[in-house]
């Protein structure tokens, strides 16, 4: 027995130092090792089965021949690639804003090696040759041979900058499996996206920075009837409208645009999520122009980002009965929102309300009447508003999270102190010339407290034992009880306050030595300096 015990350990043992030799992973790196080649530079991740087999890597290709990619794309058990040609940045300029891309000193092509491997059901291929020449991009492209995408298996395919012909679009089609596709800045033609009308189980599309032939909206795509989420950027618009209702699946839809462009969704009856955005965001800009939304009662969830709102687009935001989250970023000349009544008030749960457009003042003090009624909302914010009063909060007893930073407020809202939930207050970059109210420091679960640049306040900082984060930069006025520990600044806060005259109550100050330790006491000293 003793025998039978001792052989089969033995054959154990063997098998997970055999597994442990013929490990994929450590076979690719002795390769690498023996021809001089940086395996931690090469291979960023390698990652095997139970079986010592390689089911997932992720390769960068900075100097790489052929006859290494083959080898290393020789195992037949990979089932999730990321391959990515990597270039190197010149240390002379060629403009005066950027320096050249170096060529490439190996093998820069589409491996024909990823065509052999059957089980790839995930594949991610990046030609990085990219860069920005002051703000425009600058893109070189390769292609992919025919037959080079036919992956029985593959079920993900992300692409980074691929000149792909119509066979590339076709093989791609044909591939049954296939339930998301992602093109980032690939050049394809406009109408060939109508290969995947009949495409059963494609579900994901993502078009980033979309370069069709024509640079415009790919044609035909509300005839993909499978797609469930749909992730489109930077296309032009060549009509003055498009009609998406054929996508009778669609959940969500994410679209970021150049310029304006009008859209019918409202058909789209499974839509719950929209994410309409302007992609000169970057610059501080967005889209100047009006646009027509006809949207669906479906909707949960509503962000317009830099738009220019027109009054029949709050009508319609207004009469959505589903939302949950509703965001407005209002940009250039969009007229003053007047919105009686929201008919998911008692749905919504998260409302942001940003406005920029200079001296046009979008949300006014008088127009606020419409919160009253948001009785289940859990998230408010209202910045860059110019709001120079704000009362209607009383109700909003379930509120956690309140920006009002960026307007022009100039006392503390009297119901702050009713919002028993509150976790989240910013009121920073107002003008509050106010005492900071007592009562606030009653409120249990506060957590972030935030007055900067409202000099005029007055009073003592808040002693809430939930305090995490507070910042008072520029409020010099304020003061701290007696044995009280302001534990809550940020790192990078330099402030100077006096002691009040009365203490902190002696049940706090007990608490407090209770949980201030070496670290936070020195931590609080170096941030706080107390006159005296």
């Amino acid at each position: 027995m003793k025998f039978i015990l001792k052989a089969l350990s033995f054959s154990l043992v063997s098998s997970v130092v055999f597994a442990a030799e013929t490990n994929d992973c450590n076979e690719i790196k002795n390769y690498l090792e023996n021809k001089s080649l940086d395996y931690n530079k090469t291979v960023e991740k390698c990652i095997t089965d139970n079986q010592g087999k390689v089911v997932e890597l992720k390769v960068l290709n900075y100097d790489l021949q052929e006859e290494d990619v083959n080898q290393i794309l020789s195992y037949q058990s990979i089932q999730d690639l990321e391959y990515s040609v990597q270039f190197i940045q010149g240390e002379e300029r060629d403009t005066p804003y950027s320096f050249p891309l170096l060529p490439h000193p190996g093998f820069s092509t589409f491996p024909s090696a990823i065509a052999n491997l059957p089980e790839l059901e995930k594949l991610n291929f990046n030609y990085n040759n990219f860069r920005r020449i002051k703000y425009s991009p600058d893109t070189k492209y390769i292609t992919i041979e025919n037959e080079f995408l036919k992956l029985s298996k593959l079920k993900i395919l992300t692409l980074h900058h691929i000149e792909l012909s119509n066979d590339n679009v076709k093989e791609l089609s044909k591939l049954n499996n296939l339930e998301e596709l992602n093109l980032y800045q690939c050049l394809i033609d406009s109408d060939e996206l109508e290969s995947f009308e009949d495409h059963e189980n494609l579900t994901k599309l993502s078009l980033y920075n979309y370069m069709g032939s024509d640079g415009n909206f790919p044609n035909r795509i509300n005839k993909l009837k499978s797609l469930k989420q749909l992730n489109i950027e930077n296309c032009h618009c060549d009509k003055s409208s498009y009609d998406f209702n054929g996508l009778e699946n669609l959940e969500s839809f994410n679209y970021v645009i150049p310029e304006a462009c009008d859209l019918d969704l409202s058909k789209l009856n499974k839509l719950s999520e929209l994410s309409i955005k302007s992609s000169n965001y970057v610059f501080f800009n967005g889209i100047a122009t009006p646009m027509d939304l006809k949207l669906p009662n479906s909707l949960k969830s509503l962000n317009l980002f830099r738009l220019t709102l027109t009054s029949d687009n709050y009508n319609v935001v207004a009469n959505l009965p589903n939302l949950e989250e509703l965001t407005l970023y209002c940009y250039g000349d969009s007229n003053e929102i007047d919105i009686e009544s929201l008919k998911s008030h008692d749905k919504l749960r998260k409302l942001t309300i940003n406005s920029f457009t200079g001296d046009n003042i979008v949300l006014k003090n008088n127009k606020l009447d419409f919160l009253n009624e948001l009785v289940n909302l859990t998230y408010l914010e209202l910045s860059n508003d110019s709001l120079t009063e704000i009362s209607q909060l009383k109700d909003l007893k379930n509120l956690k999270y309140l920006d009002l930073s960026n307007n022009v407020l100039q006392k503390f809202p009297e119901a702050l102190a009713t919002l028993k939930n509150i976790e989240y207050i910013n009121l920073s970059s107002n003008i509050i010339k106010d005492e900071l109210p007592k009562s606030l420091s009653q409120l249990e679960n506060l957590k972030y407290f935030n007055i900067e640049g409202n000099e005029n306040v007055t009073g003592n900082v808040l002693t809430n034992k939930s305090l995490e984060n507070c910042i008072y930069s520029g409020v010099d006025n304020l003061c701290i009880p007696k044995g009280y520990e302001l534990n809550c600044l940020t790192s990078d806060e330099n402030v100077s306050f006096k002691t009040c005259k009365e203490e902190f109550n002696t049940t706090t100050k007990k608490t407090t030595k209770k949980t201030t330790t070496k670290k936070t006491t020195k931590k609080s000293t170096k941030k706080t300096t107390i006159k005296k």
